[in-house]
């Protein structure tokens, strides 16, 4: 607030003083200035030897007026009003105006808040953080949720990736999915959206992983092949593959996924 401000001049006999004025402009830091605003000094006092004092104290004056969040300056210069040569007469100025330049003070307007978007409290409008950030946004919570993945293609051979699936998500959006094979099946990842194809027969440990790193629930998927299990043996695992256990799980070995189910050989 400008309340005013005070002046004091001097004069001899053979001069005269007629009046105060205080010029002031508030604007934003980097703008152009706008124009002065003058704001009257009345006599306020006659201090002896030709001094004499104008005054004002009870303008109030809002500088901040309608002013948004930023950086200000505030720029003011004095002016008297007078005659050097007629004790009588006015019409002349004189300027206090720190030789040209003005007088300056610069503020800033700041609205307090959080000012961090990864936490509750986070405030749009702050300019300012005042340390009300308290509450963690976790960006994991609720982010994936996956309903069911289906066979749609089972493979044609044991060996063969040319089995495909269906996904339902029904939370969130997965950018990869990852296939974890289970007793020797191998393990993919798959690019979301894409078709989930190219996969050999197994049994899988399914999630999907969103743009935020964030993890899914995980699902389980057999994939099998065309002829589980129609070779006369139950898949008693649930593998996908036609045993009852598996006793040999490396895909190197010769006897792997053979109905006998013996130990590997090589």
């Amino acid at each position: 607030t400008l309340n005013g401000g005070e002046l004091k001049t001097y004069k001899n006999g053979s001069s005269n003083v007629c009046g105060g004025t205080l010029n002031y402009r508030v604007y934003a830091s980097g703008d152009a200035p706008g124009a002065f605003t003058a704001l009257a000094l009345p006599f306020s006092a006659d201090l002896g030897n030709g001094d004499q004092q104008w005054a004002a104290s009870g303008a109030g004056i809002d500088l901040l007026g309608a002013l948004t969040p930023g950086d200000y300056t505030l720029e003011l210069y004095w002016e008297a009003e007078g005659n050097d040569g007629d004790p009588a007469g006015c019409g002349e100025q004189k300027y206090d105006s720190n030789f040209g330049n003005n007088f300056t003070a610069t503020f800033s307007i700041v609205v307090p808040g959080c000012t961090d978007p990864n936490y509750q409290e986070y405030d749009a409008a702050a300019t300012t953080d005042d340390g009300s950030c308290t509450t963690l946004i976790d960006p994991c919570e609720n982010a994936l949720v996956l309903g069911s993945i289906e066979v749609e293609l089972s493979t044609t051979t044991l060996t063969a990736e040319d089995g495909s699936a269906t996904l339902t998500v029904t939370a969130g959006t997965p950018t990869s999915l990852t296939l974890s094979g289970i007793n020797g099946a191998a393990d993919y990842t798959i690019a979301q959206p894409g078709a989930i194809d190219g996969i050999a027969a197994g049994s899988y440990s399914v999630m999907a992983t969103d743009a935020n790193s964030c993890t899914s629930n995980t699902l389980m998927l057999i994939m099998p092949y065309s002829l589980c299990c129609d070779c006369g043996v139950s898949d008693e695992d649930s593998d996908g593959l036609c045993d009852d256990v598996d006793n040999c799980t490396d895909k190197t070995a010769t006897n792997y996924a053979d109905p006998a189910n013996g130990a590997c050989t090589y």
